[in-house]
Parts: structure tokens; sequence; C-alpha cells
């Protein structure tokens, strides 16, 4: 890229960051990506979450993924470190008093174990936003989780060791949908697998090809070696794949350039 282009790239970047965009927005319909993060504790927020970062990374805005790291730590549950989201109904919260993006270790509903339950994507299974036993299979939860696993590879690329925060909130996140919910990734959710392996080495990716998600992809090339990936059917899902819609290889297109800068 040269110098001419990479500096109208940035200044794009800086634009879709702080314009505001229409859309499953904040209040009236309209606001900003950092906005988002801080006001939704669901996929729209943490979908928002890694997009900034993303952007604070390569813009070089240290403040900014400070910033950042204290909010998705208090999505993650610390609500000292941010506790200012916009909630919807509290039904699949352990604690309503105390609403957070994720339930807190040990955490029960009714005598259920809710441990690791996203609530404000949870209820998103029905027009109420009622609890239920068995748990519903929904899909927004494993959208708020593309957002949020991106969010924690990122930070922990820069030195924040998101993936353990709020006792691996995230990593307990994926255990209940997998034990409690059997409801294991597939389709365009099966490349946050081998990203949970990478971080947390817990089997849930058995080496199958992954789907691309709608944040992130290829994470079996780019994640992959590095994890546990568990043997062949040691049950993470990751071979499911939506009906219709074709499974990506481990590793980027022929057609694709990827450029690797360690810099």
């Amino acid at each position: 890229m040269t110098q001419a282009n990479e500096a109208k790239f940035r200044a794009w970047v800086v634009d879709m960051i702080t314009k505001q965009h229409d859309g499953g927005g904040c209040g009236s319909g309209h606001c900003s990506i950092p906005d988002k993060f801080e006001d939704r504790p669901n996929n729209h927020g943490t979908m928002a979450g890694a997009a900034w970062a993303a952007s604070a990374v390569y813009l070089g805005r240290q403040s900014d993924l400070d910033h950042i790291a204290k909010v998705f730590k208090g999505y993650l549950g610390d609500r000292s470190s941010y506790a200012d989201f916009n909630y919807g109904t509290l039904d699949w919260q352990s604690d309503p008093s105390k609403p957070v993006g994720i339930n807190p270790k040990g955490a029960t509903l009714q005598g259920h174990n809710v441990d690791g339950v996203l609530p404000d994507d949870q209820r998103r299974w029905s027009s109420n936003g009622d609890f239920t036993w068995p748990p519903p299979k929904e899909p927004y939860v494993y959208e708020g989780l593309q957002g949020a696993i991106v969010l924690a590879t990122i930070l922990k690329n820069q030195g924040y060791n998101a993936p353990s925060w709020n006792d691996k909130a995230l990593l307990r996140a994926y255990q209940w949908l997998k034990k409690e919910a059997n409801y294991p990734a597939e389709g365009d959710d099966t490349f946050q697998l081998p990203l949970v392996d990478y971080h947390y080495s817990a089997g849930f990716w058995n080496g199958s090809k992954t789907r691309h998600g709608k944040n992130m992809g290829w994470t079996g090339w780019t994640h992959g070696s590095a994890s546990s990936g568990g043997s062949a059917g040691s049950g993470g899902g990751g071979g499911s794949s939506t009906s219709g819609s074709p499974e990506e290889t481990l590793g980027p297109p022929e057609n694709v350039r990827v450029i690797v800068d360690d810099q």
C-alpha cells in the first residue's frame, strides 16, 4: 500500500469507528461503534468491541485499547470495572440486581446450572425472554461469542490476559452450550472452536474444516497448530456446517494473498 493510500485507509477506519451507524443501535437506533460496545451487552456490543479493538491496534491508540479492555472485563462479569450496559429482560440473569454479560461461576436459576450463560443473548429465544428448561438453542448466543472470542484474542495479542478474566468466562460460556444446552457450534460459528482451544486447550475443535464467521475466518490455519485440537470425535462439533454452505479449508483460498506482519 502506498503512503497516500494508507493515509486514505486510516482516515476511512477513523470515520467508520466514529460515525453514527444505522440499525441495531443505541436508543434511537443510531450510534457509533464505541457507543454500541459500551451500551449493548450482547452480540451487537461484542461485535462492535472487536471492530473497535482491531481499529485501535491498527491506529496505535493505546488509550482506546485500555478502555476497551476495561469495558470488556465488565461484560465478562466484573461490574467494578464497568457496569453501564443497557440490558433487556433479566430472566436469564442469575442475579437480576447485578446483571452481567456472562453469568458468574457456579450460577444457578431454579436449581439449574446457568454458569456461563450469556443472559442478554439467551433471552432472545422468545419475545418475552423468559427462563425455561431445557434451555433453547439460541443462535444469538454464538453470535455474541463470535464478537467476544475475537475481541479476547485481539486483547490477548496486545498483552491483556482477557481469556482468563472472570474465572475464564468465555470458556464457561462454551462449556455451558456444549454440556447444558447440548448445542455445539455449527455453520459460520465453527471458526470459534480453534480459538477456544488456542486459549484454553479444551478439546472443542476436532480438526475438521471450519466456516469463516462474520468477523474472522481461517482460524484452523492461523491458530489450529497452537491449539490442543482434540482428536476426531472429541465432541467439539467442529465438523458441522449449514446445509448448502461450503466449508472453508484450513487456509485461505489460492486467490487470496495473505501478508503476515509481526511488527
